[in-house]
């Protein structure tokens, strides 16, 4: 199953050099306490840093995490990100985020560090919610989240119900989602699948949501429908 949110008064930005272009790139691959290996995710980290990069965006070495990633280095990078003194209004910002998303009783989802406790997310998960309100708080006007979350389940959840977790994990962020103050320049892209699926919804070895994504900013025009869509049946996606 894949989602896209995209929140209200969100328009296309013009190009132009005068205009700064940030980026954070976090891609765990490798994950402790019995969570599935998701060795694509090392490559949608690679292959999107690469492309940003193209584009002229700004990508400093502190925000390109990929493979295994401790919670703490994971948690400065995001708040420095978007509490960065330098950030202007007009600064563009992209966060990016491919790994295992960890629903917990609380309503809330958490990105998943190589260190997470899935019985215990909010120890070493990154709470969505936290990252919403340091989107708010970010001083740049232009402000992009990309989620491409694999969900895992918990001791709680038993075994052939994890298209239940994925559930979960897309009901929290589109309720978070709606604390975001309505206004231009803020942008929210989001899918979500079960973990069990994560190796059959593979395109190139990367995950299908960040292969099109990828296609798309190529200006690939076969990687969307007429409507400016890619959309996908059957296969839990």
């Amino acid at each position: 199953m894949v989602y896209t949110i995209i929140m209200p008064g969100y328009r296309k930005v013009e190009d132009s050099l005068a205009l700064r272009r940030r980026a954070i790139i976090i891609s765990i691959s490798q994950y402790s306490n019995n969570l599935q290996q998701l060795n694509f995710c090392k490559n949608d980290g690679q292959e999107m840093y690469k492309l940003l990069i193209s584009l002229g965006y700004q990508i400093a070495n502190n925000n390109t995490l990929i493979g295994q990633i401790k919670y703490e280095t994971m948690r400065d990078a995001i708040i420095d990100f978007f509490s960065d003194p330098d950030i202007k209004s007009d600064d563009t910002l992209i966060f990016y985020y491919s790994g295992h998303g960890v629903p917990d009783v609380d309503g809330d989802v958490y990105l998943a560090s190589s260190e997470i406790d899935p019985d215990i997310p909010y120890k070493r998960g990154f709470s969505f919610n936290e990252l919403t309100k340091l989107m708010e708080r970010s001083i740049s006007k232009r402000r992009i989240i990309i989620l491409d979350c694999c969900y895992s389940g918990t001791a709680r959840i038993s075994k052939g119900h994890e298209d239940s977790v994925a559930k979960l994990g897309t009901i929290a962020i589109d309720n978070k989602s709606r604390n975001f103050e309505e206004g231009e320049g803020k942008c929210l892209l989001a899918a979500s699948q079960a973990a069990e699926e994560a190796y059959a919804l593979k395109e190139g070895d990367h995950s299908i949501f960040t292969y099109y994504l990828l296609q798309g900013l190529m200006g690939n025009e076969k990687s969307v429908e007429a409507n400016g869509y890619r959309s996908w049946t059957g296969g839990g996606c």
